[in-house]
């Protein structure tokens, strides 16, 4: 899979192979590499019937490619997804220092507010990500 490059689009190409490409090629950026083999075999079709035999002979091949390459990108995933991954809780908030004893002074600041005037955004995170500071029963 080291030496897979996705197919180009060539000046030759009909325009039916052209959207075919195209719509290949989001796919397989979108890591939906099934779609993607199934849009490269409709290039390859359209290639065909366009009488452009060596480019659908081409573009099949690497239709099987892709499925070959997306099988070992999805195994690769999953290989790496099966480790607990990291998870941060952060609460966007505005710090400033408290006018009464001098103390840091935090307030959580709701997504679209904006950061009030002498204070500075800050972000809190949470060292035990499943805390949930919002629900009253929890200490």
């Amino acid at each position: 899979m080291a030496d897979f490059t996705f197919p180009a689009i060539l000046p030759t190409d009909s325009d039916d192979v052209v959207l075919a490409l195209k719509s290949a090629r989001s796919l397989w950026d979108a890591a939906d590499y099934p779609q993607a083999a199934r849009w490269l075999r409709k290039a390859a079709t359209s290639a065909e019937e366009a009488g452009n035999d060596q480019r659908s002979l081409d573009l099949a091949k690497k239709a099987s490619d892709v499925e070959s390459a997306g099988q070992e990108l999805a195994s690769a995933g999953e290989q790496q997804t099966s480790a607990e991954p990291p998870y941060v809780q952060a609460i966007r908030v505005a710090v400033k220092r408290s006018v009464r004893d001098g103390e840091l002074f935090v307030a959580r600041l709701l997504e679209t507010q904006p950061v009030p005037h002498g204070s500075h955004e800050a972000f809190l995170v949470l060292t035990n990500p499943n805390a949930d500071l919002f629900d009253p029963s929890a200490n």
